[in-house]
């Protein structure tokens, strides 16, 4: 979900103005936060991952920023173990805050794609209006 603010302490996601779909551009850079959790299945836990979370158009093709003209992205790698006491065969919440400051997107619709070992596994779309 995109949101103005978030951070992770201790496994929990503390969100602030979550779960918007369209934003107002009234600056000439957009600050925005991205925040969720990734279940990990139990077979799947004490292994790295790679994690890719990158900004599309309407198209499915990466928004380029900057003069090097790079997605906007971050890539990553996601490994969680198994703690104690979990029953078996239960998934392992992971959760997740990725911060995006200065983003200089025109107005139109976008949407950020979080992949795990090359699937993507959430999608959230909104549209940058101006104001």
């Amino acid at each position: 979900m995109m949101c103005d603010f978030a951070e992770e302490l201790g496994g929990k996601l503390y969100v602030h103005g979550g779960g918007w779909d369209r934003i107002v551009k009234r600056e000439p850079f957009l600050n925005v936060f991205v925040a969720g959790k990734v279940l990990v299945p139990w077979d799947r836990t004490n292994e790295r991952h790679p994690l890719t979370l990158i900004l599309k158009d309407p198209d499915g093709s990466p928004v380029l920023a900057g003069d090097q003209g790079q997605e906007i992205a971050v890539h990553g790698q996601l490994e969680v173990g198994r703690p104690p006491g979990v029953p078996r065969g239960a998934d392992i919440s992971v959760p997740l805050v990725m911060r995006f400051q200065g983003l200089d997107v025109p107005p139109g619709r976008y949407r950020w794609e979080l992949s795990v070992a090359d699937e993507v596994v959430a999608r959230a779309t909104f549209d940058v209006v101006t104001g």
